[in-house]
């Protein structure tokens, strides 16, 4: 799958640090989990869908992430990750995001993740509010 800026419409810039880097050089490989996670919580925040950050018992939880690596990241950079939703079922819901360097078409890395709907008290996924679904859908793929 080839993605590219156009197939995202919300984006977060990160800054990379000099303390992302490994022994290699380059951006560690675990530090990309903390820019998606940094970009979907700007993303579910920046839609107003703040109020899923476990209110009243309720909120997000993560059931699965994954990360595709393409091109090594160097500091100092810049970072523009855009997210898109993917998949909305009863309870969760897929995003799909795209790390790319400021002023850059090539895609960096390439995340998926899995969210759903958490009643905390239960300990397990619950409908989606109709008003997360709304948030949700007004940036499906």
């Amino acid at each position: 799958m080839t993605l590219n800026r156009n197939d995202f419409a919300a984006w977060k810039r990160i800054e990379v640090r000099w303390s992302d880097m490994d022994s290699m050089g380059h951006v560690n490989n675990a530090i990309y989990f903390t820019y998606l996670e940094q970009a979907r919580i700007g993303f579910l925040r920046d839609q107003g869908a703040a109020s899923g950050m476990k209110v009243g018992g309720k909120g997000f939880g993560l059931v699965s992430i994954g990360c595709d690596f393409r091109r090594q990241v160097h500091y100092p950079a810049q970072l523009d990750i855009g997210t898109r939703v993917t998949k909305i079922g009863n309870r969760s819901f897929h995003l799909e995001q795209g790390v790319f360097l400021e002023g850059d078409d090539t895609l960096m890395a390439h995340g998926r993740t899995v969210m759903c709907w958490v009643d905390y008290e239960q300990e397990k996924a619950i409908p989606l509010p109709d008003d997360i679904r709304a948030v949700l859908e007004r940036f499906m793929a």
